[in-house]
């Protein structure tokens, strides 16, 4: 474990989620907000390792022991996998990328848990090393934006809650965490990922002036 920041509490693991939770009670966390592999492609990575962390989504049940320790999710790729989400989601979130006629996808969808007969949009440009504002070169080749991260902590989280992300990635989440001032334990099984979004962590959030998108 390394404690990134003492105040909002924010803990990285590097280790296999699903030990990890095991040994939490249920309800310990307020709120998950998750990205789990949505098993649609390799998975190489932006260093051109070809690492095969998409190859699967997770076992159904990763989602029971997810659902179990934390009072509300947020799943992104949740359409890829709603099979196995133990809940049905009224109410999702789409974050649309602005990037037009691209080869990437125009998109991405969150189920999550919360009562809400809506469906709500986030916005913001994002289209492979093109990133509005964003630090560059991309540490991992799923990195979402801090900015989405601190629009989800806005509307989704209650200053107290404690956060959990099982799939840490880039630590986007951590970043989005420290400048809201949430407590969150952050998970990241491969070493690699989990040495650079470390790195990512401390150098954007020593900037106290740098601004994310």
């Amino acid at each position: 474990m390394i404690e990134l920041s003492a105040s909002p509490r924010i803990n990285a693991y590097n280790v296999d989620c699903m030990e990890f939770m095991k040994h939490k009670p249920d309800n310990y966390y307020d709120l998950a907000i998750v990205d789990p592999p949505y098993g649609i492609g390799g998975g190489s990575s932006v260093t051109g390792m070809n690492k095969m962390w998409d190859s699967s989504i997770p076992k159904e049940s990763y989602f029971i022991e997810l659902v179990r320790t934390s009072v509300n999710q947020i799943i992104w790729g949740g359409n890829y996998m709603s099979c196995k989400i133990p809940f049905y989601s009224k109410h999702t979130i789409i974050w649309d990328k602005e990037n037009g006629d691209s080869f990437m996808s125009d998109g991405e969808i969150a189920f999550t848990s919360f009562n809400r007969q809506t469906t709500k949009f986030f916005r913001l440009f994002w289209m492979s090393n093109m990133m509005k504002r964003e630090e560059k070169p991309l540490i991992h080749p799923t990195q979402k934006p801090v900015a989405l991260y601190r629009w989800i902590l806005k509307n989704y989280a209650k200053q107290g809650d404690k956060i959990l992300d099982t799939h840490g990635g880039s630590f986007s989440s951590a970043i989005a965490c420290h400048m809201e001032g949430f407590d969150l334990d952050i998970c990241e099984l491969d070493p690699d990922y989990f040495n650079d979004a470390v790195k990512r962590f401390n150098l954007n959030t020593c900037q106290k002036e740098l601004e994310f998108a």
